[in-house]
């Protein structure tokens, strides 16, 4: 096991399994995307970073990196940073696979330039 499992592995459920799905989806979409921990936090990066899993009480984050520059017609993506945007997940039910695939998608291609 990796890094970024053991991370995952250590975090309460149901984070846990949350985090396990949409790390599955992150890395099947990512098209060649590493994985590692920084900040404490899986994060996933070609050239540049795309996107990290964060743990919370009672959900996790996807956060995009550059997730304010993506096209986001249904208003999927929270904050209001200047770059960093985000989806917040609090159950499995709430991971949808073909909306983490656009946003990680869309991410790729920006981070490749």
């Amino acid at each position: 096991m990796n890094d970024v499992g053991r991370v995952i592995d250590a975090w309460p459920e149901p984070q846990k399994s949350i985090a396990r799905s949409v790390r599955k989806i992150v890395l099947e979409a990512g098209d060649g995307l590493k994985e590692g921990v920084k900040w404490g936090t899986p994060t996933f990066f070609g050239a540049k970073n795309v996107c990290s899993l964060m743990c919370h009480e009672d959900h996790v984050n996807l956060q995009l990196f550059q997730g304010a520059r993506l096209e986001d017609p249904d208003s999927v993506l929270e904050g209001s940073g200047k770059g960093m945007r985000h989806m917040k997940f609090r159950s499995k039910s709430e991971v949808h696979k073909p909306v983490i695939e656009r946003f990680v998608r869309q991410a790729v291609k920006l981070q490749r330039g």
